[in-house]
């Protein structure tokens, strides 16, 4: 079992890897965006962000899973090129179908969001980068399903390299704002199309298949569902905070949650990328169910550390990163990383229903629990603004993860470690809340012993026998090993 862990271990790191080149970029041109972005100029371009984000799911219909699905349920490599050359093809099709509608459409969304015409423009860029984002999904898919990792991590990091350049060209150095930001990602985005799908098609070939597609449809659009009711718990808080309160008021939130959602870049989101192939690979195994329990454990102890490690950090970070119109930030982001823990759990417990094919009743799952999160947002943030909105995140994802589990169990019975799951976050909240006592003048002085009260979490699992026999030895032989490797180049 511990060799099916390591596996899913080594994809995670790879593909974060790439996924942390690809969504770094918002984190580390903080520093640039607080000095050349005002808060608001931040909350104008995070309503941007988060429409486009709603769009791009309809756009992909659900085929980024499916691809897998459809993939993995053949070995005839002829087969396979010919499903994901029919994605490509249709996915083509219908984006620059929407992308020619929403470009028209542009004003609209200007006016009903902003109350003005002025970011007819920003909104133009922005639905155009969807359709070369929609059609790169297939190259990176294919990767994934080959198991080409590596190609997968250099390509991203690639196009960060671009995009991180291109940033601070029309940002610093032409001083264009958030008109400069969104020409960037499209500029990115239309080169590495031009690049890798000409490549795409040489690897596999034009090919459809109306039965494939169909297969794939059938499986992904009910996806859709899930998708959008998942990004309205992400961030349908940004539109209330931008109807009931300030754009002022969406950019110090959304500055706040991209700390937060570190979690999502670091773990939650390179899992995912993992565990879709993975889970489905390993799913005739004898001891799948076993596996499946423990990954939830080792995610949910990996997740909430980090989770933590941000919790406790935020305040001196964003002293050092940010302008002080932007410190406070900070006050949302315990409440965002445990929350986007979660809902990497969330992903783990969510197996039952993709192993059955039951996709169908996962998605009424997530709308179902995207209706309190709404519910909450309409309460809250008109008196508690963006604290208001982070407490809706945080037990929506609670909400989520747990009906997920319970309900995924009927299907698909997985002897999770609950009791031990349970520990993980015990001992968190422990470490977290006495490190609110901690203060000090100095951002270094405070980040320094911050940092040390980090390590009352492992002590605390110790305390609370969390760690099994087993899972210490193989610490120890892991440990010895590399210790051996030190002392051989030594």
């Amino acid at each position: 079992m511990f060799d099916q862990i390591k596996r899913i271990l080594k994809d995670s790191l790879i593909y974060g890897s790439g996924s942390l080149a690809q969504y770094s970029i918002s984190f580390l041109l903080i520093p640039v965006y607080t000095r050349y972005l005002t808060p608001a100029d931040y909350g104008i371009l995070e309503v941007i962000a988060v429409t486009t984000s709603l769009l791009l799911i309809l756009y992909i219909m659900g085929m980024s899973t499916a691809i897998f699905k459809s993939y993995f349920d053949t070995k005839d490599e002829k087969t396979r090129k010919t499903i994901i050359s029919s994605a490509l093809i249709y996915l083509s099709l219908t984006s620059l179908t929407f992308t020619t509608i929403l470009v028209f459409l542009a004003p609209f969304f200007s006016s009903t969001f902003f109350g003005t015409g002025d970011n007819t423009l920003l909104f133009t860029i922005a639905f155009s980068s969807l359709f070369f984002d929609t059609s790169l999904i297939i190259p990176f898919a294919l990767w994934r399903a080959k198991g080409e990792s590596k190609r997968y991590v250099i390509i991203s990091f690639s196009r960060f390299v671009l995009a991180m350049g291109l940033n601070i060209l029309f940002v610093v150095f032409l001083t264009r704002g958030i008109l400069g930001i969104l020409q960037a990602q499209l500029i990115t985005s239309a080169a590495f199309y031009v690049f890798l799908i000409p490549w795409t098609i040489k690897d596999t070939g034009l090919r459809f298949s109306a039965q494939k597609l169909k297969e794939m449809l059938s499986f992904g659009l009910p996806l859709i569902a899930t998708l959008l009711a998942s990004m309205i718990l992400v961030r349908s808080d940004r539109y209330f905070l931008n109807f009931f309160s300030t754009t002022s008021q969406v950019g110090l939130y959304a500055l706040g949650y991209r700390i937060g959602m570190i979690v999502n870049i670091l773990i939650a989101q390179p899992f995912q990328t993992a565990w879709l192939p993975f889970m489905f690979s390993i799913k005739n195994n004898e001891n799948a169910r076993e596996i499946y329990s423990r990954v939830l454990t080792y995610f949910a102890l990996i997740a909430v550390f980090i989770a933590l490690a941000l919790s406790v950090l935020a305040r001196p970070v964003l002293w050092v990163m940010a302008t002080p119109p932007f410190y406070d930030a900070h006050k949302v982001v315990p409440l965002i990383a445990f929350s986007y823990a979660l809902y990497g759990c969330y992903f783990v417990v969510a197996a039952p229903f993709y192993l059955t094919d039951r996709t169908k009743r996962l998605a009424l799952i997530v709308s179902l629990a995207a209706l309190p999160n709404l519910l909450l947002n309409y309460l809250l943030i008109p008196g508690y603004g963006m604290m208001g909105a982070a407490t809706a995140t945080f037990i929506s994802y609670a909400a989520l993860f747990l009906a997920t589990a319970f309900i995924g169990r009927r299907y698909y019975p997985i002897p999770y470690e609950s009791a031990r799951v349970l520990k993980i976050f015990l001992a968190a909240g422990l470490v977290f809340t006495g490190s609110l006592y901690i203060n000090s003048a100095s951002p270094a002085t405070m980040g320094l012993l911050k940092l040390a009260s980090l390590l009352g979490f492992p002590s605390l699992l110790f305390a609370l026998k969390f760690f099994k026999h087993e899972e210490i030895q193989k610490a120890r032989e892991l440990v010895n090993a590399a210790v051996v490797q030190v002392k051989a180049k030594i």
